[in-house]
């Protein structure tokens, strides 16, 4: 697998975890999403740990990568969407500011939730 896709799942979760996750957490309504995309983040990165050892096998393969594919939907339809609702302008901009700290070093880090949210904030601003 590409570097690129390493670095998604090493900064890009780890972003979410340390930046959007607990502001999720805070609105009870979000808690059992983020504890069923941590989970999702814990079952990625360890089918990609096996893939980088070229222990996926062409179906493995593709029920790992139609399983990034739902994470990233469920991410930009429920989650983002949740928080846009719940916070202020301001608070999505902090948020996105924060992410992109934490993706900084991340050279080829997906910065599509990223957009969502600044595009979430001009739009609430």
């Amino acid at each position: 697998m590409k570097k690129s896709s390493e670095q998604e799942i090493k900064f890009h979760f780890t972003a979410e975890e340390e930046c959007v996750f607990p502001i999720a957490d805070r609105f009870p309504e979000l808690e059992s999403l983020t504890r069923e995309l941590r989970n999702e983040h814990s079952l990625l990165r360890d089918a990609f740990s096996t893939a980088q050892a070229g222990g996926l096998n062409a179906p493995a393969l593709r029920d790992f990568t139609e399983n990034m594919s739902a994470h990233i939907r469920k991410e930009e339809r429920i989650l983002f969407e949740g928080l846009q609702q719940k916070l202020s302008s301001e608070e999505l901009a902090a948020m996105g500011i924060a992410l992109e700290k934490a993706l900084a070093g991340a050279a080829q880090a997906c910065a599509l939730p990223n957009a969502v949210i600044k595009s979430a904030a001009e739009q609430k601003g």
